[in-house]
């Protein structure tokens, strides 16, 4: 029991000095607790004037991240909490019925039934490997993700101003199985209407990853192309923004043996971003990549730009702190 206390107290630390010392994850806590009160409260007016200002603003947390899928991503947590805790369907299908009926014309309700229906879904489905799939769950798993379709695709018109419409009928297309060429229709017409939303980017890798659709080599040339796609405005900066998402998602600590990233284009990526975005969360992150790269003369640089507190949802371990740490001393 005194082992457990102290390794309660220590976790507990780890995420206070998190939050205390990166301005990131202090925005994403404060967006999410924001968004599962409103929710709990069925305060759907305020949900709505916390999407419209994301939205109309463009505001982004300070890693760069739009702050309207951060606000997204609360509301599919928040529903994917409430289901795990007990909440039933139609106990949830119902705070979506009362939000639209009060905003009925609404991208964000419309967008959150969606999430609802995925998450059901999902619920249903079980996150596990489709071998350990109970065969009677796939029928109504895919009935869902048809609803949550007809969802999107009916509320369109209205909808599509809003870049998460593109996201969430990216993650159903990915889920339903979609053809590559009905999946690049997709993605195409929302990068043309939302080129500067990265989230966008990130759904298309989850429809790119090896367990769904793709491969390695896929993702490198999505990231190439997307690169000079956006390199008037981006620089290399997406570049080293999508290999964060997919050693995220992806591969973890295995990024460079396991994909085709190339890490003379990442680093100066990483360097784009931290032009703009000189946030602690960036700078730890980029920091482990370099370590991870080998690259002691980046590491160096970037550990020199590090707060005395490092950000330990970053190094996951003090060892591995240690160890980067060790190979960028002077020799």
């Amino acid at each position: 029991m005194i082992f457990r206390n102290v390794v309660w107290v220590v976790l507990l630390w780890w995420g206070a000095a998190g939050l205390a010392h990166a301005d990131e994850l202090r925005v994403r806590y404060e967006i999410d607790q924001r968004v599962s009160q409103m929710f709990n409260d069925r305060d759907y007016a305020a949900l709505e004037q916390m999407a419209a200002t994301f939205r109309d603003g463009n505001e982004t947390s300070p890693s760069g991240l739009q702050k309207l899928t951060l606000f997204y991503s609360g509301v599919s947590k928040k529903m994917e909490r409430s289901l795990r805790l007990g909440l039933t369907e139609p106990g949830l299908m119902q705070r979506i019925d009362d939000w639209q009926t009060a905003y009925p014309n609404s991208p964000t309700s419309a967008i959150a039934r969606a999430i609802a229906l995925r998450n059901v879904a999902w619920h249903i489905r079980g996150g596990g490997y489709a071998a350990s799939v109970d065969s009677d769950a796939w029928a109504p798993f895919y009935a869902k993700l048809q609803e949550a379709e007809a969802v999107l695709v009916d509320a369109k018109n209205y909808a599509a101003i809003d870049a998460h419409w593109y996201i969430e009928r990216a993650y159903v297309l990915t889920h339903q199985g979609a053809a590559p060429d009905a999946f690049a229709d997709h993605m195409e017409e929302a990068l043309e209407s939302h080129p500067g939303y990265y989230q966008l980017y990130f759904a298309a890798i989850e429809y790119l990853a090896p367990k769904w659709h793709g491969d390695a080599l896929m993702i490198e040339d999505f990231a190439q192309e997307m690169t000079a796609r956006t390199r008037d405005v981006e620089g290399e900066s997406l570049y080293a923004r999508i290999y964060w998402y997919v050693a995220q998602t992806q591969y973890d600590d295995r990024l460079f043996q396991s994909s085709y990233v190339e890490w003379d284009q990442m680093r100066t990526g990483m360097m784009d971003v931290l032009a703009r975005y000189p946030d602690q969360w960036n700078i730890q992150n980029f920091a482990y990549f370099a370590c991870l790269a080998k690259d002691r003369d980046m590491l160096g640089r970037l550990l020199s730009r590090m707060d005395d507190q490092p950000i330990m949802r970053v190094w996951r371990r003090p060892e591995l702190l240690a160890y980067c740490r060790d190979m960028a001393a002077p020799l």
